[in-house]
């Protein structure tokens, strides 16, 4: 039953939404509570992957591997580039990351 509720959000949403997302939605339009962990893992054990972007795909489009030797990747702390994916990938490159403080925002 709790797996055909969450299938039937993920689908409604077209597949664009996580486990956080849908517990919102089954709290306020269907008032069912559910651990947000419990949701995670009905949909990792059903296959029900959201389409997200990816850390790790960002950074392959937007390099083109050849980078000058004191290269410095300046971000923010959004998901993409606190990511575990996507720093470990800045490192395989060889990049020196640098990060605004919480709240420090450039633009």
């Amino acid at each position: 039953m709790d797996i055909e509720l969450i299938r039937n959000i993920f689908i409604s949403k077209k597949e664009k939404v996580g486990a956080l997302q849908i517990k919102m939605i089954m709290e306020n339009d269907y008032s069912s509570i559910m651990n947000h962990k419990k949701i995670r893992r009905l949909m990792a054990k059903y296959n029900l992957l959201a389409k997200i972007r990816r850390a790790n795909r960002k950074l392959k489009q937007a390099v083109c591997h050849e980078f000058h030797p004191s290269a410095i990747l300046h971000s923010d702390q959004g998901f993409h580039f606190t990511h575990l994916l996507f720093q470990r990938k800045v490192k395989e490159l060889g990049i020196t990351k640098s990060m605004s403080r919480k709240g420090n925002l450039v633009n």
